[in-house]
C-alpha cells in the first residue's frame, strides 16, 4: 500500500505517482519547470499516444517502448513500471528518478513530458532522443578528456 504525505508535510501537499513525489518540492527546487499538468491519474495513456513495438529498452519492472504522440505526431519514450510486488526501497528509487526527471531541463538530456498513473502501471513518457544511450558512447570511446567529461556531465 502506497503512503500519503506525512503529517507535517506542507499544507495542501499534492503527492504525485501515489505518494511518490511531491509537486511542491519540485516546485520549490526548480521553479521554471512547468509540473502542473505533466501528471495524470485520470487519463489513459492510450488516449494520448500510441504505443509501438519496438522495446528500446528492458528493466526488472517492465519495458521502456518507442511512442507517436498523438496530437504532435512527435517520437516519445515510455519508460513503463508495474506497481505490484514493488518494495518499499524500489519506490524511493523511483521516487528520487522521478522527481530529478522533473527537475532536469538540459539539451542532452530526455524531458520527462508526461507521467501516468493507474492502479496497475506507472508510465514515464520522455523526450525520445536519437544517439543511443549514454553508457553506450562512454563504452564506445573508451577515455574522453576531462573537458570533454565535464561537458557532458554539466547540468
Amino acid at each position: 500500500e502506497v503512503t500519503r504525505a506525512p503529517a507535517d508535510a506542507p499544507a495542501g501537499a499534492q503527492l504525485l505517482m501515489g505518494g511518490l513525489v511531491r509537486k511542491e518540492e519540485v516546485i520549490a527546487r526548480k521553479s521554471s519547470i512547468p509540473v502542473f499538468g505533466r501528471y495524470t491519474n485520470d487519463r489513459e495513456l492510450e488516449q494520448h499516444y500510441t504505443l509501438l513495438d519496438r522495446v528500446l529498452g528492458t528493466g526488472a519492472s517492465g519495458d521502456v517502448r518507442l511512442a507517436v504522440g498523438k496530437a504532435d505526431g512527435r517520437k516519445y519514450a515510455v519508460k513503463s513500471f508495474r506497481k505490484s510486488g514493488m518494495s518499499q526501497a524500489y519506490r524511493l528509487m523511483l521516487k528520487n528518478e522521478a522527481e530529478l526527471y522533473l527537475q532536469l531541463d538540459h539539451p542532452h538530456i530526455a524531458q520527462l513530458s508526461m507521467v501516468f498513473e493507474t492502479d496497475e502501471v506507472l508510465h514515464l513518457v520522455m523526450e525520445f532522443m536519437e544517439g543511443g544511450e549514454l553508457y553506450s558512447r562512454l563504452s564506445n570511446k573508451g577515455r574522453y578528456t576531462e573537458e570533454a567529461a565535464a561537458d557532458a556531465a554539466y547540468q
